[in-house]
């Protein structure tokens, strides 16, 4: 409910009217966004102001509703994105230093994958790293067998025969 009308206050109250309306339009003026300020800045009291953009704005009917909802929706949907990139980026900047390539890599998919397949996909990566570097030494006893046996060979092709 807005204050009434200066004229319904006597002299001795109009001072505490003008503080009172003061700090009533200071607070729609705040309110409100910025295209809305050159319709009330001019307005002599709160109540006009009050009028005015009850009379432009106090209108219910289900296309408003639908539009507010949509709004609405649109806002917690991004909102949504937002907090799915930060658990990302949290989550990669926890990595260590071994994971630079694989969050390089992560960062430059399009669209940015959230968090579990970001996940997935260093897993992956550390299946395929084990499995080389358990590759590489097998290779590596293969190669020295092999080494070892040519070397043996060798022995044996020179009519030394290996002493028990």
């Amino acid at each position: 409910m807005v204050a009434g009308k200066k004229e319904d206050f006597g002299d001795e109250l109009r001072h505490q009217w003008n503080r009172c309306n003061a700090i009533v339009q200071g607070w729609i003026m705040s309110s409100v966004t910025q295209e809305l300020h050159t319709g009330i800045v001019y307005a002599t009291s709160a109540r006009a102001v009050w009028e005015d953009l009850r009379e432009r704005f106090d209108k219910v009917n289900e296309s408003r509703i639908y539009q507010l909802y949509k709004a609405i929706a649109m806002n917690v949907q991004d909102f949504s994105m937002h907090l799915e990139r930060q658990k990302l980026m949290q989550f990669l900047m926890g990595l260590n230093e071994n994971y630079d390539q694989s969050r390089s890599q992560i960062l430059m998919i399009e669209p940015t994958p959230n968090i579990n397949k970001a996940y997935a996909m260093l897993v992956e990566r550390e299946i395929q790293r084990s499995m080389e570097s358990s590759s590489l030494r097998g290779e590596g006893t293969d190669l020295a067998a092999l080494m070892a046996g040519k070397g043996m060979s060798h022995k044996y092709n020179r009519g030394t025969v290996p002493q028990n």
